[in-house]
């Protein structure tokens, strides 16, 4: 019977861990899996008409920056259910006047903002956001790839992403998704430059590899497996999924200059790899942020105008785009060595148990109360707690968990509010106060709180 007991107890932990990163994930697969199925020059949008990828990028930017200058309140909630049942309709209406795609891609653009940002901002609240966000990506890549290749009919395709983005719409954001002040490190200048250098290489690169493609679907696989790799990187050295991200983009360029078939094969491999890269470290980055709805906005309206910029860039020139490409490949070199040192400088040393002290024993403890400690502190508040007091410091804690250091002081705050006292010395000794009344009491029975 007390093994069943157990069991159970485990279960229920593994299921609410689950919980903690699945819905962050899934809705940033819903709207990847919408975004580059439709109106990102997808595949369901060729089958209406092509070359139209500006009539939503342009206005996608603009409103995105307007939220992120604007909405940061908690009108965004009500505003972003309503404007995503209109991303809906949009979406339900393309295949069904195919005259009148330019409009519907301009209001798409502009009410998909709020889609784009409301995914990002469920995703923060996740427990680990860089697995939701590795695992988000990848699954809304792979469904693309599995949606293209289903015998069915492409109004049927429609209605199947139009459906998966309206779940979003009951995804919920807590309160602490429109934060006023805070510091946020968004990098914008070196991900501009990426996206732009990076997009046209991709532009170069697509209609010579798809000629003589080894496998079809391969270069997507390969972007698949690489940002599932890249999330141990986002959990414990983020900056170099970004470096890494550039070099493999300069790696693209210099197979793409190998006219054989193996090389041409290698350089989209390597720009796939690039962008999974650096799409994992943009999502994770901004994730961090303390002002989620501000740093989303500003900053997937930043690469929106990269890839406009990108996209006029290679129309007029494409008697010299070689000459362009060489251009912006010695940019992305000066890039990373200026992405490093800014990087490393911003690092500073913050505050943290000293790291010579003996980790205190709490894992064992919090673990044996889980219904009193999940009771009172959120799951954030326990992640937090176990590793700052074992000994880490609050940037090792933010690395870890994905967010900011100023959240990581915020959760610690609240844990002492919560708990009745007002220092992490205060915070051991409460916990030692449970393991005294741990030697008093079975182990499965919570001890009263404050």
């Amino acid at each position: 019977m007390l093994k069943s007991v157990n069991r159970l107890i485990e279960m229920k932990k593994i299921v609410a861990s689950s919980a903690g990163w699945a819905t962050g994930a899934f809705s940033l697969a819903a709207f990847v899996f919408w975004l580059i199925s439709f109106p990102m020059e997808g595949f369901l949008l060729n089958t209406i008409s092509k070359g139209l990828l500006l009539y939503f990028l342009i206005p996608h930017a603009i409103s995105l920056i307007l939220i992120a200058r604007f909405l940061n309140t908690p009108l965004f909630d009500s505003a972003s259910r309503a404007s995503i049942a209109g991303t809906v309709l949009l979406t339900f209406a393309a295949p069904l006047f195919p005259q009148y795609i330019r409009m519907i891609l301009v209001l798409t653009g502009l009410a998909g903002a709020m889609l784009t940002i409301r995914s990002l901002a469920v995703l923060k609240q996740s427990t680990n956001p860089a697995l939701s966000a590795g695992i988000g990506i990848a699954a809304g890549n792979a469904l693309v790839f599995l949606l293209n290749h289903i015998p069915a009919n492409e109004f049927i395709k429609f209605c199947v992403i139009a459906i998966v983005i309206f779940s979003v719409l009951f995804c919920s954001i807590r309160p602490e998704a429109f934060v006023i002040h805070g510091k946020d490190e968004l990098y914008t200048p070196f991900l501009y430059v990426f996206y732009l250098s990076g997009g046209m290489m991709y532009a170069a690169i697509a209609p010579r590899y798809f000629n003589v493609a080894w496998m079809e679907g391969g270069e997507l696989a390969f972007y698949v497996f690489t940002a599932l790799i890249g999330i141990s990187f986002a959990k414990r050295r983020m900056n170099a999924l970004f470096s890494i991200g550039v070099l493999l983009c300069m790696l693209s360029f210099a197979f793409y200059h190998i006219q054989k078939v193996v090389f041409m094969n290698l350089s989209m491999f390597a720009i796939q790899a690039a962008f999974a890269l650096v799409d994992l470290y943009l999502v994770v980055l901004l994730a961090r942020a303390d002002r989620p709805i501000r740093a989303f906005g500003y900053g997937f309206g930043t690469i929106c105008m990269a890839i406009v910029c990108g996209n006029i860039i290679g129309t007029y020139t494409i008697l010299s785009y070689d000459y362009v490409l060489a251009a912006g490949n010695i940019i992305l070199t000066v890039t990373v060595l200026v992405f490093y040192f800014t990087a490393n400088t911003r690092e500073k040393p913050s505050e943290a148990v000293q790291p010579d002290r003996t980790p205190a024993p709490v894992s064992d403890l919090m673990n044996m109360h889980t219904r009193w400690f999940e009771k009172k502190l959120s799951s954030q508040e326990i992640a937090v707690i176990k590793l700052v007091l074992q000994a880490k410091t609050f940037k090792q804690v933010a690395i870890e968990l994905g967010i900011s250091e100023s959240s990581v002081k915020t959760y610690m705050k609240r844990a002492y509010e919560k708990t009745g006292v007002n220092s992490k010395e205060g915070l051991l000794a409460f916990i030692s106060g449970l393991k005294k009344e741990t030697q008093a009491a079975p182990a499965d029975v919570g001890p009263a709180g404050p």
